[in-house]
């Protein structure tokens, strides 16, 4: 699901040094939200390409650059991680009954425990071993680090942007709308495309209604998380 895809929060988990495997993470580490040490991306420029192609667009402030690519199975760790801190980042809501202990326990399970690290390593592998089955994933990355992934479907029925993350340093740079535009270019423009959003996380809601996405009515459901959720669909142009 593109839930969370940059939606604001203030608490994050602790990212382990680089290299250290994501199974070491345990419980506890998952569970302990707190402020994070990384070191800031520098904001980069705004940038898309239609054509679908992999692009590298310079960072404003420095010399880094981000870069879009297809995922590579070493890349499952980092991305799980980003993901991981993407929910923590996003998700918490106490005036929706949504704490922070409950999202940290989701993302333990979900993502960094060894079995989900595992199935997302699988997930990865399925499409770099078949990548025109019906699925398009790009991540971006800057430098060494993951800083957002779009990951979306389609076949005869219609299409689905099943996830759109980025990391919370760069929300406003323009890395969430080069991935939504490298997914788009790869989809049939005479289909519509579904995605499903978290109610509560306005930046969401707000980024999928400027892509002209609109809700569909009656569409509020409770995501098997427990988080209030909506559908939306953006009608072919």
């Amino acid at each position: 699901m593109a839930i969370n895809h940059e939606a604001a929060g203030r608490n994050r988990l602790r990212l382990e040094p680089a290299g250290l495997p994501v199974t070491a993470i345990t419980k506890r580490h998952a569970r302990e939200v707190i402020s994070s040490g990384s070191q800031m991306v520098p904001p980069c420029n705004k940038g898309s390409d239609r054509s679908g192609r992999d692009f590298l667009f310079a960072m404003s402030s420095t010399d880094l650059a981000y870069e879009l690519r297809p995922p590579r199975v070493e890349d499952s760790e980092a991305i799980v991680r980003m993901h991981a801190q993407s929910w923590l980042d996003a998700y918490p809501n106490e005036a929706e009954g949504i704490s922070k202990e409950h999202i940290a326990k989701i993302v333990y399970e979900k993502m960094l425990s060894p079995t989900g690290v595992t199935r997302r390593q699988g997930y990865v592998q399925a499409y770099v071993d078949n990548p025109d089955d019906g699925t398009f994933y790009r991540i971006a990355t800057a430098g060494n680090k993951v800083i957002g992934f779009v990951v979306g479907t389609k076949d005869t029925q219609g299409q689905s942007l099943d996830a759109l993350y980025v990391d919370k340093q760069v929300y406003g740079t323009g890395v969430a709308q080069a991935l939504f535009d490298a997914f788009l270019a790869w989809t049939d423009p005479a289909l519509p495309i579904s995605v499903d959003v978290v109610r509560y996380n306005e930046r969401a809601v707000g980024f999928y209604k400027k892509q002209g996405f609109k809700k569909i009515p009656g569409s509020d459901y409770t995501h098997h998380s427990g988080m209030p959720s909506i559908k939306m669909k953006r009608e072919p142009v």
